[in-house]
């Protein structure tokens, strides 16, 4: 919304102040904050001083050459400081101005003698305007920041503690991403949070296959997680962090072993605005501030309310000594009637909304402000503009850009050679679209030139937030913030993607970035969750490849020292410990034998039950009143006791309300995504309701359970109510029955809540028919629910270490794990949903013997059989293929694999459904890939597997450590497919090569990769 009806008073003090600004430039002053005339200073302000040509050092008595007096004619007093950029001088006041007073300030500085250079008094004034509490909240908050693109509430997927593919352990609560898109994108580490997370923040450093190299569960929303120029990664705080100095909101910096060093505040009557910090390599930084204030905003707009609250905001730049040396704030130098997102007749309103910062190759600034549609350039030194592109002030001729700029943007980037990238959140466009621009800015000819742009197919919209980054690699990284869109699109200059990935529960996020980095934390970091068969603990020593093991220390007393397991990989489900009150810590052992210092240190209370176990303490009063409590509310009147071991409630006034009368009891532990039987007899002297329920024991004293009213009658009733528990999990929930409103008589018996053993998907949801099932990935469940399996667990105990299935890393391709050492009887299942059809099924299998025998199940319903053959060893992989098996269609069927006889591995079974008449489908490769050698070490000869997703000319050679060249095994070319090629250890001559370390290199036109073979002879 823009208002062009000019204002003679706004006009009169706007124009003075630009006309004072080239006065004091011309008398010597190269910058002065407060500005001349300016309208809008807070009472906490400090003056700033910096001369053209001269140094402050050349004046002979700087506190004395400033004079500040306030409207009664009273002089401030105050300290006066040369800041250590050597130019700034910084008058502080030992008061606060007073609001609504004019304050002078005359400027006499003498040169010392000796010295040159041109300066001169000067006088003139600012008025001073009363700051209140933050009342606005971020522009960038929204209602409707959990609702899917079709406006339902989004449910946080259940999943479990478990170890990620790279090492590092994850707790139950870990918010996972979706890789979609992985097409050899920049190896840079992403940084995101998700913004605040239902409740359950966390930072985190990603990968590109999607596992965390770092992460932290924060106690408030940490947004612009980033690394700074100064090598130091930085987050917003919520409060906090005082021993750093400084409160409230302000950012906080790690270093590269993620500890705390420093914090970040805007001052000056400022307030930390959460949009950007950046830190320079000289450790000074810039960071942007915000300020509350009420306005009259009917002297700047016709009809405008006399009492508005505007939010404005500005820059400020601090030496690394943390002292502020300059200031470009919005009511300084821009105009509020230019605001387009922000109502100015309304009763709030942002002004200007910056929400980036940047430093051009010159030196200057480049700041976005959102609610003008303006990227502005700023002179560092003196707080002019040099110029404006977008807006109502705009500049700049638009070339190639059929929307002719940038709309309510963030995130603009230098990128160099007077070439700037911008998230173009596009509020102001026709219809609303977002995508990511570079413009190219000609100053001579006044033009901005769009040179690149991306656009997603059909457009996304985000609405609020959002970044674009300019990647070392020459890509584009994109993100679209808002929930159901991507949190990160990679797009090449050509505009493909090479990588897209989003929150599995669709949180947003204000900026992802990526960034180089090489963080190693000094001690593990130990978490610890509570299970009614185990306590879990998670201890992960980011960053550092050389740890051999952990030492897992507990005791019932705060800071233990009795070493009670050890474990080689990141997460331990400790269940041979007694009941108890128990504290743990962890250290980390080096391969060289160094432990180190310990992790922090965290407690739980260990109550393990028997599967299946009744849940409730004293179930059938055989204790008396113990363990319940009875509690009279309003005006209830009641006695309870035990008679003949059932509960007697003798109840002479019910009061009003269902809860007046209450008998419950706490302590009831509940799992997240598990099933629980909820039972009890009751009866009455007369027929009446009761509310019977488990639930949270705090407000908002949630209803788990979901029961509502049970009703009694005179003869013994048993009740029965299944339910599942779709919170997150709560270990002291309680069981109510709520018996007032009514003045009836109540008896009770024989309570309890069992949990019920059940079987879920590993992946959230039924894996996909047709489509690929890794074998490891078998249900949750357990033991006789989701799988079967004789034996000890054998293999690596890393991968879902709380059962007894054998698994190992696969030298096959597409790495991950397959089971193994399987015998008769055993079995696995999986939660499916099908598409009816014809299908080819593929079963990828491994076996050095032979004989296997698999049967494949659908629901019982037998599909095929699968015999299994001596392949030529334990990781020699093979294809078994079953033609034309019809299947019925159908959601949440069981897919079982039963193995019929043993003696062999297996990796996946992929399922082909056939389209049209087609008798056959080829499967291709997707990637390139050389695959290990196998065996490894090998005497004499090993195999090497890989395999081409286009046809190529292919070489294949073996080289020495040294280079040097020892044999061609393939020198051709192949069409797509996988291919293997056996090296019988002898050089071109035939000759048998010593033993030692060799390579394998695969080659093509467009592809190349190395691996190790070690020759033992």
């Amino acid at each position: 919304m823009l208002f062009r009806q000019p204002i003679t008073l706004l006009l009169t003090v706007f124009f003075t102040t630009i006309t004072m600004a080239h006065e004091y430039h011309n008398k010597g002053y190269q910058y002065l904050y407060p500005l001349p005339n300016a309208r809008h200073i807070p009472e906490e302000a400090n003056l700033m001083i910096r001369f053209n040509n001269i140094s402050p050092y050349d004046i002979k008595d700087v506190h004395r050459s400033i004079s500040v007096t306030g409207e009664t004619g009273k002089r401030y007093e105050g300290t006066c400081k040369i800041a250590s950029d050597q130019k700034t001088i910084i008058f502080s006041p030992n008061s606060h101005f007073k609001p609504g007073e004019i304050v002078r300030v005359s400027l006499a500085p003498e040169l010392i003698r000796g010295k040159q250079g041109l300066v001169e008094p000067i006088s003139y004034q600012f008025i001073v305007t009363a700051s209140v509490a933050p009342e606005l909240p971020e522009e960038e908050t929204a209602d409707d920041r959990w609702l899917d693109k079709n406006g339902a509430n989004i449910k946080p997927v259940q999943s479990q503690a478990r170890i990620m593919p790279n090492g590092v352990s994850v707790p139950s609560n870990f918010p996972h991403i979706n890789i979609t898109i992985n097409d050899q994108p920049d190896d840079g580490y992403i940084f995101i949070d998700n913004r605040g997370g239902r409740g359950i923040p966390y930072n985190i450093i990603f990968d590109n296959t999607g596992s965390p190299i770092w992460y932290w569960q924060v106690p408030d929303e940490r947004r612009d997680f980033k690394v700074q120029y100064n090598g130091w990664a930085t987050m917003i705080i919520r409060g906090g962090y005082e021993e750093f100095g400084g409160s409230g909101q302000g950012f906080l910096a790690l270093d590269n072993r993620y500890r705390p060093v420093k914090t970040f505040y805007a001052s000056n009557g400022y307030y930390t605005d959460e949009h950007e910090l950046q830190v320079l390599e000289n450790g000074g930084y810039l960071i942007i501030g915000r300020r509350d204030e009420r306005v009259d905003m009917s002297q700047y707009v016709p009809g405008g309310r006399n009492n508005a609250l505007v939010q404005e905001t500005c820059i400020q730049e601090y030496t690394a000594d943390d002292e502020l040396i300059f200031q470009w704030a919005a009511w300084d130098h821009l105009d509020i009637r230019d605001i387009q997102l922000s109502d100015p007749l309304s009763n709030r309103m942002y002004f200007s909304h910056m929400n980036s910062i940047d430093i051009d190759d010159d030196g200057h600034l480049i700041v976005s402000n959102r609610e003008l549609s303006e990227i502005t350039k700023i002179h560092r030194q003196t707080g002019d503009i040099i110029w404006r592109l977008g807006g109502a002030h705009n500049q700049f001729t638009f070339i190639n850009d059929p929307l002719q700029g940038t709309r309510n943007q963030h995130a603009a980037r230098v990128l160099g050679n007077n070439v700037y990238s911008i998230f173009d959140n596009g509020n102001g466009h026709n219809p609303p679209l977002s995508r990511a621009v570079k413009y190219k800015i000609d100053t001579d000819k006044m033009t901005a030139t769009l040179i690149w742009e991306f656009r997603d197919q059909p457009d996304k919209y985000s609405h609020y937030m959002g970044n674009a980054q300019p990647l070392p690699n020459g890509n584009m990284l994109i993100n679209w913030a808002v929930g159901h869109l991507p949190k990160l699109t990679e797009v090449r200059p050509d505009g493909s993607k090479a990588f897209e990935m989003n929150w599995v529960d669709q949180y947003e996020c204000y900026r992802v970035h990526r960034c180089s980095w090489n963080g190693v934390v000094e001690v593990p970091r130990l978490q610890v969750e509570e299970q009614t068969d185990n306590i879990t603990l998670l201890f992960n020593k980011f960053g550092d490849p050389d740890v051999d093991y952990y030492r897992i220390y507990a005791g019932n007393a705060p800071h233990p020292t009795t070493v009670i397991d050890t474990s080689r990989v990141t997460l331990k489900k400790i269940t041979n410990i007694a009941n108890g009150h128990y504290w743990f810590r962890v250290t980390a052992v080096s391969t060289s034998g160094q432990e180190s210092g310990f992790s922090n240190e965290e407690t739980a209370y260990v109550s393990f039950l028997e599967p299946g176990a009744n849940l409730v303490e004293n179930f059938d009063f055989s204790a008396g009143r113990a363990d319940w409590t009875w509690e009279l509310q309003g005006n209830g009147q009641a006695e309870w006791s035990i008679e003949n071991g059932v509960a007697h409630i003798n109840i002479s006034d019910g009061g009003s309300n269902d809860y007046d009368v209450q008998l419950r009891q706490n302590g009831i532990p509940l799992t997240q995504g598990s099933k629980y039987l909820f039972e009890f007899d009751a009866w009455a002297d007369a027929t009446r309701l009761i509310e019977a329920k488990i639930g949270q024991d705090q407000s908002p004293y949630i209803n788990y359970s979901k029961t509502t009213y049970s009703q009694l009658r005179e003869r013994m009733t048993h009740f029965s109510y299944e339910f599942d528990m779709q919170d997150p999990s709560d270990f002291n929930a309680r069981i109510v029955f709520n018996m007032g409103n009514s003045d009836i008589n109540v008896y009770l018996d024989n309570i309890s809540v069992k949990q019920k053993l059940s079987q879920s998907s590993f992946t959230g949801s039924p894996q996909a028919i047709p489509g690929t099932i890794q074998c490891e990935e078998y249900d949750f469940g357990g033991e006789g629910i989701a799988y079967h399996d004789d034996d000890a667990k054998a293999g690596d105990t890393s991968f879902r270490p709380e059962d007894n299935v054998d698994v190992e890393p696969t030298l096959d391709f597409g790495g991950s794990y397959n089971i193994g050492w399987t015998e008769n009887g055993e079995w696995l299942e999986y939660t499916v949903d099908v598409e009816a059809g014809t299908y080819y099924i593929q079963y990828r299998t491994a076996s050095s013997p032979g004989g296997g025998v698999l049967n494949v199940l659908l629901d019982g319903k037998m599909l095929t059989q699968f015999d299994v053959p001596a392949t030529g060893g334990w990781q020699s992989w093979m294809t078994l293929v079953e033609r034309g098996v019809e299947i019925a269609g159908g959601s949440d069927l069981v897919l079982r694999l039963e193995i019929v006889e043993g003696n062999h591995n297996m990796n996946w079974i992929k399922f082909i459904k056939l389209s049209g008449d087609a008798e056959e489908e080829v499967i291709v490769p997707q990637t390139y890939q050389l695959a290990q050698n196998f065996p490894n070490p090998f005497n004499p000869e090993t195999r090497i597997d890989y395999q081409l997703p286009q046809t190529d000319h292919v070489v294949v050679r073996v080289y020495n450590v040294l280079g040097a060249h020892i044999t061609t095994l393939v020198n051709k070319k192949q069409t797509a497919g996988t291919y293997s090629v056996v090296w019988d250890g002898t050089n071109e001559t035939g000759q048998q090569e010593a033993s030692g370390v060799y390579l394998v290199h695969l080659q093509t036109p467009s592809f190349q990769a190395v691996r190790k073979m070690t020759l033992l002879r």
